[in-house]
């Protein structure tokens, strides 16, 4: 592609260039690392004969194809990541990564378009997110260079798309950043264990200050290069240490629980098998008083089965599991703050259903009282292959495919929206046979789904003294552990049967970005951007503050409406569905 060649010509070569790619990814087979290794190695070759394609091409459709065909062939780099299990392998394909990006950043040097700026985001994007898996997998020592040489590249393909980007592809490469920030500071922070005669794991002191000492060292460059980006500087990146074991039992001394409370580490991540759990440090910190140290525990329950049912399908490759943490002989009942837990989802699952409907693979919790299996819910990665909840106490646990439909929504626009909450335990079974999509939901019934997604501790929430409303109420569990998580007020009346608003929505739902998924809310300088498409939210119609909350939800795709946000629509059970969807996909 060169300046002397015609527009024809330069179209059909990209075209050619599209149609090679296509065929290429098309064949790819991904088994072994071997075969990860050097299909990196192709894709970083294939980005830098599409950046010589680039370096004087004059024609804005020959470049858009281009950077279609660099796009398609990073999509491969996810296949590649899954296969790579050491840490040798996983060095060479950080470094070819590396390379990709900084082809990726001489081709978006002189990007022209909206459109272009914005494929080389989502490229970029999949680069990350495959790293975020590559990783996990590097020697920790040299965890921290490789994730530095892969931000810097990927930070200034960024900066080079910022100006004509737009506030979706911003939104979608900061949770790009975070997650691949929070792999490199764990596998820069991974804690060496040492397995006792028993099998548990006792982990050593001085391992753990090691640790803390890297994963913070991690987060301080990290963060360097995340400021002096256009697009990702407002992402929150904070210190986490990973502790891996292949037994059922880890111990953390009492002196090692000290540690962590006195460092800047926020969680703890501890793999048990198949099993990981996020543990945050005010939980642990729980099991200090008894000054025998913690017990993490995670044990194959043989004699606990999952049976069929009408509401899910049981799997039987995913084992019966209990997790327990204890202080030391004494088991915590209740967390102060939740632990997330990921459960394997094996690839003969996979395989079988197919990776769209193992979104609807949910976490099932064994009540042993009624006997009975609950959903608790859970959200599907399709990079690490597993299911994520949080939970507020520990019992049995294991997954199962959900399945059912709400038969209101048969033939109505939010069908799949409203299933998937049917099938993640947000909306019962016994309002399934209520539902109705386009009537209009309350404050009440839309706190209910809300505590719902956020598993919150309904049991022990501490009762709240807001004047209307009562015990005898339904939902009066959902709003007191509400405002317990600090969602809604403590003491204000909260009008529990007014119908919810588009504008009521924003204020939980921003609230929400913030507080559970490190969210921030856009600066004032980004509002007239971001709102540019609706006509009924300048600043004489609205307070900065309600300008602000419209702004966050529609950067993140939680809520968008054609030309008028219309503040003071009531939403219907459907659109709040589709919503809180929307939220629980960011």
């Amino acid at each position: 592609l060169t300046p002397e060649a015609s527009k024809e010509d330069q179209i059909k070569a990209a075209d050619k260039a599209l149609e090679t790619v296509n065929e290429m990814t098309k064949n790819i087979s991904v088994k072994t690392e071997t075969e990860a290794v050097q299909t990196a190695k192709s894709l970083d070759q294939t980005i830098q004969t599409l950046d010589n394609m680039l370096v004087n091409s004059n024609d804005a459709a020959a470049r858009q194809t281009v950077l279609n065909s660099a796009e398609k062939a990073t999509s491969v780099l996810v296949n590649v990541a899954q296969v790579i299990t050491t840490s040798e392998a996983a060095k060479e394909a950080a470094s070819s990564v590396t390379s990709l990006m900084k082809s990726m950043g001489n081709i978006t040097a002189n990007v022209t378009a909206a459109e272009e700026a914005v494929t080389a985001m989502n490229t970029i994007d999949l680069a990350l997110n495959a790293s975020s898996e590559i990783m996990k997998h590097a020697d920790p020592v040299v965890a921290l260079q490789l994730a530095t040489d892969i931000m810097k590249e990927a930070v200034g393909t960024l900066n080079n798309c910022a100006a004509l980007s737009n506030p979706q592809a911003a939104e979608s490469a900061k949770t790009a950043i975070q997650q691949f920030a929070k792999a490199a500071i764990e596998t820069a922070g991974t804690i060496s264990v040492t397995k006792a005669a028993d099998g548990s794991v006792s982990v050593d002191d001085a391992a753990v200050s090691s640790a803390i000492k890297a994963a913070t060292e991690a987060v301080e460059k990290l963060n360097e290069l995340v400021k002096s980006s256009k697009v990702v500087s407002d992402v929150s990146i904070r210190p986490s240490v990973k502790l891996t074991a292949d037994t059922d039992k880890i111990n953390l001394s009492p002196s090692i629980i000290d540690t962590l409370a006195q460092s800047s580490i926020h969680d703890i991540s501890v793999k048990i098998g198949a099993v990981n759990f996020d543990i945050p440090k005010a939980t642990l910190n729980q099991t200090a008083a008894s000054g025998e140290g913690a017990n993490i525990l995670a044990n194959r329950m043989t004699q606990v089965t999952i049976p069929s049912s009408t509401s899910y399908t049981p799997l039987n490759e995913v084992p019966v599991m209990e997790f327990k943490l204890m202080a030391g002989d004494k088991e915590v009942p209740v967390f102060d703050q939740p632990v997330k837990v990921s459960m394997q989802v094996p690839d003969t699952i996979i395989s079988q259903y197919g990776v769209d409907a193992v979104q609807n693979v949910s976490a099932y919790l064994f009540n042993e009282d009624r006997k009975e299996w609950i959903n608790v819910g859970g959200t599907y990665d399709p990079i690490t292959k597993t299911v994520s909840f949080d939970r507020y106490h520990f019992s049995i646990y294991t997954l199962a495919m959900a399945k059912g439909q709400v038969s209101a929504v048969s033939k109505h626009k939010a069908k799949a929206q409203v299933n998937y909450l049917l099938r993640k335990g947000i909306i019962t079974s016994a309002e399934a046979k209520k539902f109705k999509p386009d009537s209009n939901i309350t404050r009440a019934e839309f706190a209910i789904w809300v505590a719902r997604i956020l598993e919150l501790d309904l049991e022990n929430a501490p009762d709240v003294k807001i004047k209307d409303v009562t015990k005898k109420m339904a939902a009066y569990p959902s709003i007191k552990a509400l405002a317990k998580a600090g969602v809604v007020s403590k003491t204000a009346a909260f009008k529990p049967q007014r119908v919810v608003t588009r504008e009521y929505a924003t204020v939980i739902l921003s609230k929400l970005l913030v507080d559970y998924k490190e969210n921030s809310k856009p600066a004032k300088k980004e509002l007239d951007m971001i709102l540019v498409g609706y006509s009924d939210t300048d600043g004489k119609k609205l307070t900065n503050a309600q300008r602000t909350r419209i702004a966050h939800v529609t950067k993140t795709g939680i809520m968008q409406y054609d030309k008028k946000f219309k503040k003071n629509q009531k939403m219907t059970y459907a659109e709040a569905a589709v919503v809180l969807y929307n939220y629980m996909k960011k």
